[in-house]
């Protein structure tokens, strides 16, 4: 039902955009039919524009201007291109206010080289519209543009979000001189000042190019600094900052933002859709607006003297359907653009009370159909809307019963557990038991009221809804605060060494009540460590190396299929069994869990006796090893029972131990430097896969070997107690006689050998 309401909504939308794009046209020939009418009798108006370069934002800004003119039949636009030269600007500005213009449209390049040519126009009666950037003088009459300091403060919030505490950020700016640099600059410093987060800023000149902040981000890497994240003045620089780090092999390291947020190929949108940018900010153009102006402006007609627009973020979540609405306006635009000129080339040809006579006639017809086509929409769209409130209708039907339905069952278990719980008899765990049910009680009624309240807060969808996911998980993000306690690593230790004899278990799951519902089961003959998501529970499993490990499933940073997988592919960590204790019931999520190699998988209610009989024989099938061991067979022998990386890692340490047995100073902290692992690893998995500590396989490794060379040579007993790394002959004695009741000397003379062929 969800998607056919979203196919609905999104179909709803598209109707409705289409009667925008008639009512556009309808619009736009009403006004190209006045201007037929009219064009002997109204003054012509010249204005002109001088941009500061001619990139892409440049272009398109002034295609929507030229958008804007067609609104009006008797205003020329000039425009003209500075190319980030100052000094050429000022020298077109001269050369329009020369040529008569009645209006200047300007974006300084260089405010202090171009605001003088700017007053001169303003004092010689010239309107001047500031576009985009101001400049240092109040001679101007009207300014439409962005607020760059918002922008600054805006990006440097995002920025804050993107990295952690003592992080380096770069910088990179525009050419220096203009506005927008020291107007971005300053919001984007004042705000990081203010975070909390401690974070250090490197600011780096760029030119508004890709080629310089390429090589800027290139040298500033190879001198062995590391940002996190890079803030440049335009998505060109950003882009080149990218393309600097790719150069080093850095940039999935690293983040990208810009502003322009520019649509079509190799713009701003594309790039962040692409991953090469993790952001840009749409930095507005609305170049249609600034014809209405100027024509207030020259018409005296009111118009407001400070024009401040707004905009919004592209990130990847929005960059694509960004781009379908700017390809669309860009669509629309383009056919509008082709009419005009058609409407334009036409009347130049043939300029006759004929043509206009036709073309009125023309209009009238398209008008007719317009017309008649909004009247299809507005029909469809009824329909529609009829459909979606049909569907609303059936979705509340159908939580407004199942609610209601599940309130007697949920009454029924209220009922007792408050009645027990005012009882008084409680005490100690069951006490804690009861307040546990009724905590997860009172979630549930949680859950039932807001699926009620679902018939109340009912609304149609209007033009600017936009589908919530937040709102699916408002009710089930209810969750106790109280008795939420996970195992810290301090504590985790402390159980280690309070009884190494019992067998660790490791819980992860992010739900406290049933950690603590799984250690009450457990505690009483196992030592039981938690934690409460995935992510540390991989840290602790490789940490610590417990016995064995229950998983949910369903938890946040990492789900507990992942936290399996990453388990049973470490090395150091593939022997230990993983049960998956799960919500998930059915037989694909079942077979999900086995392939992800989960060694049981139990679904939720369970059964205490079951969980301790599964959890027992997991852990018992682990002990014939350390049986196969303790009845003195041979390395060989032991690891015919193990297969992969567990057998890998016996044969290594196997061939450590013997390579290392006549060294009497040998620590196992040194053979686990050897083997690349810690000693605390190397302590666990040796004594969950073999049975004993490493410190007792180097003794019987010793003794083994000891024993072997009294029955196979000649050798004295203090140069056997030497080879085999005993030190003296007394050690070696005392050992003897521990193991096997005798001193070397007297089962040499009694001719009292194990049968070995091979020590260990």
């Amino acid at each position: 039902m969800k998607p056919l309401l979203l196919n609905l909504f999104f179909c709803r939308d598209s109707f409705l955009k289409k009667a925008m794009s008639c009512k556009m046209v309808l619009r736009f020939v009403m006004l190209s039919c006045l201007c037929l009418l009219l064009s002997c009798q109204q003054h012509r108006y010249r204005i002109g524009v001088s941009q500061c370069s001619n990139d892409g934002w440049r272009q398109k800004a002034n295609s929507e201007i030229k958008i804007g003119q067609y609104q009006y039949s008797n205003v020329d636009v000039v425009f003209a291109s500075a190319e980030n030269d100052g000094r050429r600007q000022v020298a077109q500005i001269d050369s329009m206010v020369a040529d008569g213009v009645d209006l200047l449209v300007v974006s300084p390049s260089d405010t202090k080289t171009v605001s003088p040519a700017i007053e001169r126009a303003y004092d010689k009666g010239v309107p001047v519209i500031l576009y985009d950037r101001m400049t240092q003088s109040e001679k101007y009459t009207a300014f439409i543009g962005a607020d760059n300091v918002a922008i600054g403060r805006y990006m440097a919030q995002f920025v804050i979000s993107q990295v952690n505490n003592g992080d380096d950020v770069v910088e990179i700016t525009g050419l220096e001189g203009s506005t927008p640099v020291e107007e971005r600059h300053r919001g984007f410093m004042e705000t990081i000042a203010k975070s909390n987060k401690h974070i250090k800023v490197t600011t780096l000149q760029g030119d508004w190019t890709i080629k310089t902040p390429r090589k800027l981000m290139y040298q500033f890497l190879k001198e062995g600094h590391r940002p996190i994240c890079v803030f440049c003045h335009n998505d060109g620089e950003a882009l080149g900052a990218y393309l600097g780090a790719k150069d080093m092999g850095l940039e999935k390291n690293m983040k990208f933002v810009g502003i322009d947020g520019l649509p079509g190929p190799n713009q701003g949108v594309e790039w962040v859709r692409e991953g090469k940018l993790t952001a840009s900010y749409i930095y507005p153009t609305k170049g249609e607006k600034i014809i209405p102006l100027a024509m207030n402006i020259l018409q005296h007609k009111p118009f407001r003297r400070i024009n401040i627009l707004t905009s919004a973020l592209v990130t990847k979540d929005n960059a694509t359907i960004v781009d379908m609405q700017n390809r669309e306006m860009l669509n629309q635009t383009a056919k509008i653009s082709e009419l005009y000129n058609n409407i334009d080339r036409y009347i130049n040809l043939y300029q006759s009370q004929k043509i206009i006579l036709v073309m009125a006639v023309i209009v009238v017809l398209l008008l007719i159909v317009i017309a008649g086509y909004q009247v299809y929409l507005r029909k469809t769209h009824e329909q529609i809307n009829k459909k979606i409130q049909q569907l609303d209708k059936e979705k509340i039907d159908f939580f407004t019963n199942a609610s209601h339905q599940l309130r007697t069952p949920l009454t029924l278990v209220s009922g007792p557990v408050e009645q027990l719980l005012a009882s008084n008899t409680l005490k100690g765990k069951d006490l804690e038991t009861v307040k546990m049910v009724s905590r997860n009680v009172r979630q549930l009624s949680l859950l039932i009221d807001g699926v009620l309240s679902f018939d109340s807060n009912n609304t149609t969808v209007d033009d600017n809804t936009v589908p919530s996911c937040q709102s699916q998980h408002e009710y089930a993000n209810v969750t106790e605060s109280e008795n939420v306690k996970t195992v810290q690593p301090s504590l985790a230790d402390d159980i280690i060494n309070e009884d190494d004899s019992r067998q660790q278990i490791l819980i992860i799951d992010d739900n406290a009540d049933i950690r603590n519902y799984l250690r009450s089961i457990l505690e009483k003959k196992y030592n039981v460590f938690e934690a409460a998501n995935g992510k540390e529970g991989v840290s602790m499993t490789q940490k610590y190396l417990p016995d064995l490990v229950i998983s949910d499933i369903m938890m946040p940073e990492m789900n507990g299929l992942e936290c399996c997988q990453i388990i049973k592919q470490t090395k150091i960590t593939c022997h230990i069994p993983v049960i998956l204790l799960t919500a998930r019931a059915q037989e694909a999520q079942r077979i999900e869990g086995f392939g992800h190699g989960a060694d049981e998988y139990m679904t939720k209610p369970f059964s205490a006796e079951v969980l301790l009989a599964r959890v027992n024989n997991l852990l018992s099938n682990h002990k014939r090893l350390k049986e196969i061991f303790d009845s003195n067979s041979e390395w060989v022998q032991a690891t015919k029972n193990i297969e992969g990386s567990d057998k890998q890692f016996v044969e290594l340490l196997r061939k450590t131990v013997l390579d290392h047995l006549s060294d009497q100073k040998l620590k196992m902290t040194q053979v686990a430097d050897i083997m690349n692992i810690s000693y605390i690893q190397l302590y666990r998995k040796t004594k969950a896969i073999i049975g004993i500590t490493p410190v007792e396989l180097l003794r019987k490794a010793r003794i083994k070997r000891a024993l072997l060379l009294l029955q196979t040579t000649n050798l004295t007993i203090a140069e056997i107690a030497y080879q085999t790394g005993f030190g003296s002959p007394s050690y070696l004695s005392v050992c003897f006689k521990e193991e096997f009741g005798k001193s070397p000397s007297e089962i040499r003379t009694s001719n009292d050998f194990e049968d070995l062929t091979n020590p260990l």
